[in-house]
């Protein structure tokens, strides 16, 4: 009989660059016995997917490649004879965000493996970690019952005017917006690969979450002065 034990956990969203990819991987390799194990990370950009071997692969390789990965896949498998261990980083648009996975026949080192992978994520998360889609979509429920709280309080036609009425839709939009494109506003990995990025493109996430204060901002102070 032969048990396996399967372990998967979700990770903080993080971001970090080759430098800092290479002790990760070093450590996940650590994990298996000596020359026994094949570490490698695959990215998808595009339409293209691609396999690297180590971090100086990805490095030989720059010209061709975006200046960040979103979509990646890190994993280790060693098919040692009686010892079947595997481990592996991946997003996924369908899960939510990064998530680890162990395979071994012992808890211990399933563990152990996913432990690596959240303290590193835990060192290089996002400051938007805590965010995830449903934050948005409850905000856009919660906020769409506003007119007929509002109509219960004030007089119909003061609520029903033109600037709060556009004030309220555009907060419903922009909730709605970023529900429905989180991961590509908050990507939940990020794997900087040079510097050659657009400042808008570099900032994305935190424009985005300053324009989103801002709209919420100015729809109350134009629900406040409407009254």
């Amino acid at each position: 009989m032969k048990r396996r034990i399967d372990r998967d956990e979700k990770l903080p969203f993080f971001k970090c660059d080759l430098e800092s990819l290479q002790p990760l991987l070093d450590s996940i390799a650590d994990l298996f016995e000596p020359d026994s194990v094949n570490v490698g990370l695959s990215a998808h950009f595009g339409r293209e997917e691609t396999d690297f071997d180590t971090v100086n692969d990805i490095k030989d390789n720059l010209p061709r490649l975006p200046a960040a990965l979103h979509s990646i896949r890190v994993f280790a498998l060693s098919s040692r004879e009686g010892a079947y261990r595997s481990f592996a980083i991946y997003t996924s648009d369908f899960s939510g965000g990064a998530t680890v996975s162990a395979r071994a026949a012992s808890e211990a080192w399933c563990a152990g493996a996913a432990e690596v992978a959240k303290q590193f994520a835990r060192k290089h998360r996002r400051w938007y970690f805590f965010l995830r889609p449903w934050h948005f979509f409850a905000f856009s429920v919660l906020f769409g019952l506003c007119p007929m709280i509002a109509w219960k309080i004030f007089d119909t036609k003061t609520i029903s005017s033109n600037p709060m009425g556009s004030a309220w839709l555009i907060v419903q939009l922009a909730a709605f917006l970023l529900f429905i494109g989180f991961h590509r506003v908050f990507p939940p990995v990020t794997i900087v690969l040079s510097d050659r990025r657009a400042f808008l493109s570099k900032y994305s996430s935190e424009i985005t979450a300053i324009a989103a204060v801002l709209t919420l901002l100015l729809a109350i102070l134009v629900f406040v002065m409407g009254r």
